[in-house]
């Protein structure tokens, strides 16, 4: 049986570097991201039987647990978990208001 990773992050830059390279070594592959990119419309019409995306913030801790539900339905078991995904500010986290801190620690 195949491995199933959960990517956060990997609809571009690293995270897709990483994703390709999980289905590459034969893995199945769920990522999630806020938005769609061209990678992963290639993807779900290229590797459909093992790869997975839906659009999810992770600061939505409903949507999120979810999602990590339906991946588990769809390949019946989750191995490895790649918290890529992050959100940076500019600026010094004490002088943040509270709901821009709140997002980084719930991405983050």
């Amino acid at each position: 049986m195949s491995k199933t990773v959960i990517v956060t992050g990997g609809s571009r830059g690293l995270g897709q570097l990483i994703v390709e390279s999980f289905l590459d070594r034969g893995c199945n592959v769920a990522t999630l991201s806020r938005s769609a990119t061209p990678f992963i419309e290639n993807m779900e019409a290229e590797r459909s039987d093992q790869f997975f995306y839906a659009p999810v913030d992770l600061s939505d801790r409903e949507a999120t647990a979810s999602y990590v539900k339906e991946v588990d339905e769809r390949f019946g078991t989750i191995d490895v978990l790649v918290n890529n995904a992050g959100v940076a500010r500019d600026g010094v986290l004490a002088l943040e208001s509270d709901q821009e801190a709140d997002l980084m620690v719930d991405v983050n």
